[in-house]
């Protein structure tokens, strides 16, 4: 059975987390047969974008979708100038399809992570986090590419630069700040609980005042102005908002996303590893400043995700208050808390450990990402590194050696199965260079992989 036969079939058939999912999103079978079945690359990306929709709508953070957006279009666009760039869009999806299936089909894993969840849902937890790990694990890619490109988005804001030619971090990054806008500022559509148009406009306007007063207190998300990568992963890291919340950092003062999300196992420099590369690049001959994927997309979420248990906090202050001016707040509190529900516990005991899973999925420390110390990340690397087929080239060095598309990794050339034991999984490829090619990056990146998987 090929591995899309075989997710479609746990996804209808299969217990834990698969069931969970299944029972959450209605037809979940049919729209994978769509994204399954596609035969084309845009087919495959527009397919698995509603996948995704339907998922995120279980967290309701679906206005995600339209950072993944652009950075699809950036790969059919072939705007990220690396040889070997493949999709990151299905790819995600597919990952996250693939995670869960690995996580109700080999125990050591699921245990691993159930034992990091304090909660007695362990399959709904462990989707949740998994949802931010795998399924926006790539969004960083937006800041990516530093070379010179058309200004497509200078009408996005009324002060966006009118130049004709920019760097295309500072391009496509106005999508971040247009996502910020679009949730806080107005265009938040998700108001389900109002009975009329004046409710509605009400509630809006609550939660604009109350964006404002975020931005005046903390912060304005403003990356279409920085100029140098390094700018972008200051501009990134900044959520002081984490120390009012009463959340404490792993290190330093708690002044940087990196205070909460280095990880207390990883020996890695997570800091400098960030700084070397958004000042020199990836080691290359010649300096070549580059913001790097995991490390950008790991700090979006986390800023993003945290404003929201902000907000939620800050509108609890005014549950008590007597003033009738105050109704508002207090109704928009009510509502939002009845529908989204934001503890701070949620966000210290799954969201960040989430985030931290994304900001070092890019990460080689082969010695210290231990599955017993950070099961969602050792996870994380063993489904990104699995998920070969069913992935469009961008890249230039893949473009140019075109001819070699005719073994181009598709579903039929990926056999899987589970055992019945739950002991491992097994994959068989058609070509021996992608088997060759796995098995190589899990040799270098993860320790007893071979355990779990067999090639």
């Amino acid at each position: 059975m090929n591995i899309n036969e075989r997710l479609l079939l746990h996804f209808r058939n299969g217990n834990g987390a698969a069931r969970y999912l299944r029972n959450r999103i209605m037809n979940f079978d049919k729209l994978l047969v769509d994204f399954f079945s596609a035969r084309s690359d845009i087919k495959r990306v527009i397919f698995g974008e509603k996948v995704a929709e339907k998922v995120l709508e279980t967290m309701e953070y679906t206005e995600i979708l339209g950072l993944r957006k652009e950075v699809a279009s950036l790969e059919i666009k072939r705007i990220i100038n690396y040889g070997k760039q493949n999709d990151h869009t299905a790819h995600t999806v597919y990952l996250f399809l693939l995670g869960i299936w690995m996580y109700d089909n080999v125990s050591d894993l699921r245990e691993a992570i159930n034992s990091k969840i304090n909660s007695n849902q362990k399959e709904k937890m462990f989707v949740f986090q998994w949802t931010l790990a795998a399924l926006l694990h790539d969004i960083g890619y937006l800041f990516y590419e530093s070379r010179m490109v058309g200004n497509e988005t200078a009408n996005v804001f009324p002060d966006s630069s009118k130049e004709e030619q920019l760097q295309a971090f500072r391009v496509f990054g106005v999508y971040y700040d247009k996502f910020f806008r679009d949730a806080f500022e107005g265009e938040f559509d998700d108001f389900s609980w109002v009975k009329d148009e004046v409710e509605l406009n009400v509630a809006k306007d609550t939660l604009r005042e109350i964006w404002n007063q975020f931005e005046k207190k903390f912060i304005q998300i403003n990356t279409r102005h920085v100029e140098t990568p390094m700018a972008i992963i200051e501009e990134l890291s900044r959520v002081p908002w984490l120390k009012v919340l009463g959340i404490e950092p792993v290190s330093g003062k708690g002044d940087s996303g990196f205070d909460y999300l280095i990880s207390p196992t990883v020996k890695e420099d997570l800091v400098r590893n960030a700084e070397k590369i958004a000042s020199f690049g990836y080691g290359n001959e010649k300096e070549d400043p580059r913001v790097d994927h995991a490390i950008a997309s790991g700090l979006m979420l986390l800023q993003y995700t945290s404003i929201w248990y902000w907000l939620s906090a800050e509108l609890e202050k005014k549950v008590d208050v007597k003033s009738p001016e105050d109704k508002k707040y207090k109704e928009l509190y009510h509502n939002l808390y009845t529908n989204y529900q934001y503890p701070v516990k949620v966000l210290t005991d799954y969201v960040i450990p989430a985030c931290r899973t994304v900001i070092y999925h890019n990460m080689n420390d082969k010695e210290s990402i231990k599955l017993e110390n950070e099961p969602l990340l050792y996870l994380a690397i063993l489904c990104d590194e699995l998920q070969v087929w069913d992935r469009f080239i961008s890249g230039s060095a893949h473009l140019k050696a075109w001819d070699n598309a005719e073994t181009h990794c598709m579903a039929e050339n990926v056999m899987a199965d589970a055992e019945g034991d739950e002991s491992f999984v097994s994959f068989g490829f058609e070509y021996s260079r992608y088997r060759h090619k796995v098995k190589s990056t899990l040799d270098k990146r993860l320790s007893g992989w071979k355990k779990y998987v067999k090639l």
